[in-house]
């Protein structure tokens, strides 16, 4: 029955390593065997060819040779088989787990020579987002880490019209709507490293 199915840690284990050996297919650009009946029955020690454009190819050459990356897959491995781990055992899940990292993610302008880390304590959500800003990528996650360049508190609603473009990180810290500590520099630099209200202005 579903409760025995949801306390029974061997379905969790399961999960678990299910989620392991498909990071460890990405990682290592080793090809998984067949899992469907059918295609057992084909000649599994033939190599089989995949079809792709250059285009393709180059992505695809490019995403297995970048550690950051990687690293990147590694963690929505590990943040998806997480999050079935919660369901199974009842606990509560928010429903926006990954609610405004695609955001950041998309609309992020690096800097040369410029670093930094932004904790922002959003009202909803049980872990703080965690911004990490390099020359050389970002990294993006909901972890209760205490160390940080700039930690901001701020309502969800107040970053739901951010990430939109309809207000700037510096326009709701200057009425209020969200309250700031740290590098003062760096809390200037949020609106050109995260342009949202350019993307607001895209027809």
């Amino acid at each position: 029955d579903m409760i025995s199915f949801k306390s029974n840690e061997t379905y969790l284990d399961y999960i678990d390593k299910k989620a392991q050996d498909l990071y460890r297919t990405i990682s290592r650009k080793s090809t998984g065997l067949p899992t469907s009946n059918q295609a057992v029955t084909r000649k599994v020690l033939r190599t089989q060819h995949i079809n792709m454009t250059p285009q393709e190819s180059e992505i695809a050459s490019e995403i297995a040779s970048d550690d950051n990356k990687v690293r990147q897959q590694k963690a929505d491995v590990l943040e998806l088989s997480k999050m079935y781990k919660d369901l199974l055992n009842g606990a509560p899940v928010d429903e926006g787990v990954n609610e405004f990292i695609t955001d950041f993610r998309k609309t992020y302008l690096p800097k040369r020579d410029f670093a930094a880390t932004y904790r922002f304590a959003i009202q909803g959500k049980k872990d703080p987002l965690y911004v990490e800003v390099r020359p050389d990528g970002l990294t993006c996650e909901y972890a209760d880490y205490n160390e940080a360049d700039v930690h901001i508190q701020m309502d969800r609603d107040i970053m739901i019209e951010i990430v939109a473009g309809r207000k700037t990180f510096q326009r709701a810290f200057a009425t209020g709507e969200l309250s700031a500590r740290g590098n003062f520099m760096n809390i200037r630099m949020l609106d050109e490293l995260f342009p949202f209200a350019q993307r607001g202005e895209e027809p």
